[in-house]
């Protein structure tokens, strides 16, 4: 992290590096949990599969909104094996 190496960043920031290692850890663990309940082995195969999204009803209404799925059709993200 490039912000991390200012010091006027750095103060700001409460807790250890380790900690935001140890969050991104645990994003990472639950995101191939997600991945293999749907099927996929990477997130790469989840590209472009508009098929899977759901649409969820929270509190009596149905939230609309427009999200444009083209800048995720050419996205390229790759999670390192654990």
């Amino acid at each position: 992290m490039a912000g991390a190496q200012d010091p006027e960043l750095r103060a700001k920031f409460a807790g250890e590096p380790e900690h935001v290692i140890n969050f991104l850890f645990l994003v990472a663990e639950e995101l191939r949990e997600y991945m293999a309940d749907m099927g996929f082995t990477n997130v790469n195969d989840m590209v472009g599969r508009a098929d899977m999204l759901e649409v969820t009803h929270s509190y009596g209404f149905v939230y609309r909104a427009s999200i444009i799925l083209t800048a995720i059709d050419s996205m390229q993200i790759v999670i390192p094996p654990s």
